[in-house]
């Protein structure tokens, strides 16, 4: 369902946005516009191929795809990113707490909190990942800060699309996105991994006082 949303999404959006864009979709037919929002709406998430020059998309457009990479594909696939499961259960804990409800439900199936708790977590990992290599390679290029966003979700959700010049990036740079690119693949397996067996290992039997903490 998750991945169905996205695609829809991910078409109507790039569709819409550079319909009329004169060095993308806006040269094109309306048959073609069609097909190749529909290919940019699935090749962001997995393939990492493209049939317009990214570098002329909008910066809204640049920056829909950098959520669309960040998300990635779905668990036990060969692509990268947080993985649309995840993602949902992020999404569901928030619309949880907003209805008031204390468990996560979908279709009839309530969803353990330890799930919810390790797909938060492998978020906020995930997403500091992208924010502090984000700001390292800024430091380095002297580009448009939406292409740094741009190219740094693209090494950690191993998707490998770019709208800059990544042969004449600094040599720290492309050092930082390989490390970003391995950390990007085996990063989430191993992160959730680590996460389930240290929960179903538990630990002592030790519950603190409960304490009130202002949010918001």
């Amino acid at each position: 369902m998750t991945t169905g949303l996205l695609l829809l999404i991910g078409f109507l959006f790039f569709l819409i946005v550079e319909y009329n864009n004169p060095e993308t979709l806006g040269q094109q037919p309306l048959p073609a516009k069609i097909l190749s929002a529909m290919f940019q709406s699935v090749s962001f998430r997995t393939a990492g191929l493209n049939t317009i020059d990214l570098a002329a998309m909008t910066d809204a457009s640049k920056f829909f795809g950098v959520i669309l990479m960040l998300i990635g594909a779905s668990p036990a696939s060969t692509g990268g990113g947080i993985k649309t499961t995840t993602i949902t259960m992020v999404l569901l804990m928030m619309i949880s707490v907003i209805r008031g409800r204390e468990e996560n439900d979908i279709f009839g199936r309530r969803i353990p909190p330890a799930l919810t708790n390790r797909a938060l977590a492998i978020t906020l990992i995930y997403l500091m990942v992208f924010i502090v290599v984000s700001i390292i390679l800024s430091l380095f290029e002297h580009v448009p800060f939406i292409d740094i966003m741009f190219q740094t979700a693209s090494a950690l959700g191993t998707v490998g699309v770019t709208s800059m010049d990544t042969g004449g990036m600094h040599v720290f740079s492309k050092f930082m996105l390989c490390v970003t690119m391995f950390m990007g693949r085996v990063g989430p397996l191993t992160l959730t991994l680590a996460l389930a067996r240290r929960q179903s290992r538990g630990g002592k039997n030790i519950k603190y006082p409960e304490d009130k903490v202002m949010v918001g």
